[in-house]
């Protein structure tokens, strides 16, 4: 049996929960949260680009706020995020400033924020035709073995619409199929596309026409084959000295078409072409063959010599 003393302890300390139950619960007090990091985005784009200008975006920008209120309301607000505008309707060409507009539910209020307004640069809208490139994340080959490979895909080319800036530093639209998306029966997959550089950092702040592509995909085997290199338009006068080459090549295709090639013939067009300069390799590959490169397609260099 319980002494008197503990059973007060005991219903005490259950009083003092249903309390604190009761007040956070029923009463719901008053509270304050921060909220990091909260992405701002522009809105009335379309009017700037009725302007003939849009907004650069280099980089992701972030605000952070105070939010107070009701402490349902206030946690509710952290779990479902919160939004932050700048409008840049009637923005000029140039830097401008603008304040950030931070949208709460009613019931919640801002009490702090890191930054009031957002300094932003408008540019000239252009709009560029951008090469749509296809990859498979993590595709490695190892001679005699099952790679995944991109066999077509669509579009090869989407428009590309932003601030001239921005744009131009676009090199490609590219969409990565996941490795275990192919099979050894060909599949068609949506992509998505991103907007990228050539250091492989996605551009910010750009329409593209199309936010997918459809790649036909497949398992395919693969085998080193010999090269053979012969030379082609030769400058009048002169003769080749040295040809460096690869000696062998990476093709892809079904078991029985790597399996039936042993070699592959290669030419070398020396049309317009300075000695010693690298020059692309033109491989005649048989249908329903692919010709595998990790570093750049093959290229050889030629030095040349006067004819005796």
């Amino acid at each position: 049996m319980l002494n008197n003393k503990t059973f007060l302890k005991i219903i005490s300390f259950l009083i003092a929960v249903a309390l604190w139950i009761y007040v956070m619960g029923e009463v719901n007090p008053d509270t304050e949260a921060s909220i990091q990091d909260v992405e701002i985005t522009f809105t009335n784009t379309d009017s700037l680009a009725g302007d003939g200008l849009a907004v650069v975006q280099n980089k992701t920008v972030t605000v952070d706020i105070t939010i107070q209120g009701r402490r349902a309301e206030v946690n509710e607000t952290k779990r479902n995020g919160v939004t932050a505008t700048v409008d840049v309707e009637g923005a000029s060409e140039g830097k401008n400033t603008r304040e950030i507009n931070v949208i709460l539910p009613d019931g919640v209020s801002l009490a702090e924020i890191s930054r009031q307004s957002l300094t932003f640069t408008a540019e000239e809208l252009v709009e560029e035709e951008k090469p749509v490139t296809i990859e498979i994340a993590g595709a490695e080959s190892a001679a005699g073995s099952l790679m995944p490979w991109v066999i077509d895909s669509s579009p090869k080319t989407v428009t590309v619409t932003g601030a001239k800036s921005s744009v131009e530093r676009i090199s490609e639209v590219r969409g990565t199929v996941p490795r275990n998306s192919a099979t050894e029966r060909q599949a068609e997959v949506e992509v998505d596309l991103a907007p990228v550089t050539d250091d492989n950092e996605v551009v910010l702040g750009v329409a593209l026409s199309r936010e997918t592509a459809t790649a036909s995909v497949q398992l395919l085997y693969s085998r080193a084959v010999n090269l053979e290199i012969s030379v082609e338009n030769l400058p009048d006068g002169m003769e080749t000295e040295r040809v460096e080459a690869p000696d062998t090549v990476t093709i892809l295709g079904t078991e029985d078409a790597v399996n039936s090639i042993d070699s592959l013939e290669g030419t070398v067009d020396l049309s317009g072409a300075a000695s010693g300069e690298k020059i692309p390799i033109n491989i005649d590959l048989p249908e329903g063959t692919y010709l595998y490169y990790r570093e750049g397609a093959p290229a050889a260099e030629v030095t040349l010599r006067t004819a005796d």
